[in-house]
């Protein structure tokens, strides 16, 4: 029979199987609370520049199509925070100087998605793949033919 129960060793308390410690998971967000703000800073996210326009373009997106995200059709629940949407600078660049056509509405899973890997890309960790595009062309019908189309004609 497997314990319902573990005990976190650093507080002494008892942890249901499967979960963390609550004290552990304050002070790890508290941990990572300076690095976020320094981010938001950074990167312009806090500008009041920047939290109008994704206000009004996200206001603008619920009031004309729903609360939906237009990447994976998730509809923005309260039980579930990765479906709030979420405003997205497609091509990166200066949060504090972005425009309207440089942004898109989306969900937080799917930003954190495409984010990940301009950060990754940005940062010279992924090399170009073979396969990249791929997966694109075969949701695109104006991609071009694939290779056994190509053979067929």
């Amino acid at each position: 029979m497997s314990p319902l129960a573990t005990v976190c060793h650093r507080h002494r308390t008892l942890v249901p199987m499967g979960d963390r410690c609550p004290a552990c998971k304050r002070e790890e967000a508290e941990r990572g609370k300076p690095r976020r703000q320094a981010n938001h800073e950074r990167l312009g996210r806090k500008t009041r520049h920047w939290r109008e326009l994704s206000f009004r373009m996200i206001r603008r997106y619920r009031a004309t199509l729903g609360p939906v995200c237009p990447c994976c059709g998730a509809h923005e629940s309260e039980d579930d925070p990765g479906s709030k949407l979420t405003l997205d600078l497609v091509r990166g660049g200066a949060h504090e100087t972005a425009r309207e056509e440089e942004c898109e509405v989306k969900c937080r899973r799917c930003h954190g998605r495409e984010q990940g890997g301009r950060g990754r890309i940005a940062n010279d960790e992924t090399q170009t793949s073979p396969l990249a595009g791929f997966s694109r062309s075969l949701q695109d019908p104006r991609a071009s033919p694939t290779t056994s189309e190509s053979v067929l004609r």
